[in-house]
């Protein structure tokens, strides 16, 4: 995942050189060091354990938001220590764990399109481009709503119209608070909403017809997730919660399924 973002600015500086790019909006201010950090669960860019941390340093203008720690349990329950008869269903009520993780990448790579401080010190908060990098042409749209407040909106153009893929709502200087909705063939298909405050709790709400979960994490790896899913006239529920020791978690979780006689409850 730090991979994938780190590969976000140079995509959209590459597609977004050379075009009538224009900001209108008041210079904003540069905050404080003070301002522009806060203290959360991440991978340490220092470190070469590709861990997780507690209390990791993030710069709120530069570091998105993605609930790793949901990851940590998947690695913590031992399924192998189970009776053959329960391992099965264990391993289906442990899947959801993973579903945030799926929806970060696709996120990321989506964001590196959207003005930030940094795009927007660089005037590329508007463009559109036409070249060999796209399968179709791309432009992103943006307004200013006073100096801080944006929504960016995304678009493709598939058949001869242009077609809104994203439309993201944020605030420049903080990448970790905003909403994002995601367009399936120009209709609204799935909003994405995140939050961090100062104490580097992040939560983030991902929300569709069909498909709905919530998952956070405190500063120190700690968290809770509920997923709900409706596939082929059967639902699914998941809710869990986990702590972290700085070395695993322990938790528990209650997985159902309307086509099962029982949930599944596990405590690890």
């Amino acid at each position: 995942m730090k991979a994938l973002w780190a590969l976000a600015p140079a995509v959209l500086l590459l597609c977004a050189c050379d075009n009538n790019n224009s900001n209108t909006v008041a210079e904003v201010a540069p905050k404080s060091p003070s301002e522009n950090t806060v203290r959360a669960c991440a991978f340490d860019p220092d470190s070469n354990d590709d861990k997780l941390h507690p209390e990791i340093e993030l710069n709120i203008a530069e570091d998105p938001i993605f609930i790793e720690s949901t990851t940590l349990p998947m690695e913590d329950i031992d399924l192998q220590a189970m009776a053959e008869e329960e391992r099965m269903l264990a391993a289906f009520a442990v899947m959801p764990f993973t579903v945030p993780a799926f929806s970060d990448t696709f996120a990321g790579l989506m964001s590196s399109f959207i003005c930030t401080r940094e795009h927007f010190e660089l005037n590329k908060c508007n463009w559109e481009a036409s070249d060999a990098m796209f399968q179709h042409p791309m432009r992103v749209q943006t307004e200013f709503n006073g100096p801080q407040s944006f929504v960016s909106t995304i678009q493709s153009k598939k058949t001869g119209q242009w077609q809104t893929m994203l439309v993201a709502q944020g605030v420049l200087g903080d990448i970790g608070n905003g909403t994002h909705v995601y367009y399936e063939q120009g209709i609204p298909a799935v909003t994405r909403t995140f939050t961090r405050d100062s104490s580097g709790k992040e939560t983030i709400a991902y929300a569709s017809e069909l498909t709905n979960w919530t998952a956070t994490e405190s500063a120190n790896c700690s968290g809770n997730m509920s997923f709900s899913d409706i596939k082929d006239g059967r639902t699914i529920a998941f809710a869990a919660q986990w702590s972290f020791n700085g070395n695993r978690t322990s938790g528990s979780l209650e997985y159902s399924d309307s086509s099962w006689d029982e949930a599944v409850k596990l405590e690890w």
